[in-house]
């Protein structure tokens, strides 16, 4: 994520408020933020989970999309990034795993 020129701490304190919350989710192996010497304007936020159950939870949470509103107010369009044995993804991601699954009336899930 690319910082304004001023208000960088408040972007740190903000994501600051979404790692440490994750932190404590069964599952979380590790959230921090990262800063590049090299590159002061940019800030990086990074989450591990144990399994891709436990990180597709944590997508469907509020404070992840406290993460999104956040990048979204980003002076320009950060990149995200979610990782596992199948690849890379991206929002598309997000979008597949926050839509509500079609749910038929005996409680059994919908395929196809």
């Amino acid at each position: 994520m690319t910082l304004p020129p001023e208000g960088h701490k408040s972007i740190v304190e903000a994501l600051r408020s979404v790692m440490l919350p994750a932190r404590l989710e069964r599952g979380c192996t590790r959230a921090q933020i990262l800063r590049d010497i090299d590159a002061a304007e940019s800030i990086d936020y990074f989450e591990e989970w144990q399994s891709p159950e436990d990180m597709q939870e944590r997508i469907r949470s509020a404070s992840f999309s406290r993460l999104l509103s956040l990048m979204e107010a980003a002076p320009s369009a950060p990149s995200i990034e979610f990782r596992d044995v199948s690849g890379v993804h991206g929002l598309e991601y997000v979008a597949a795993v926050r839509e509500p699954s079609p749910i038929l009336a005996d409680g059994q899930e919908r395929h196809g």
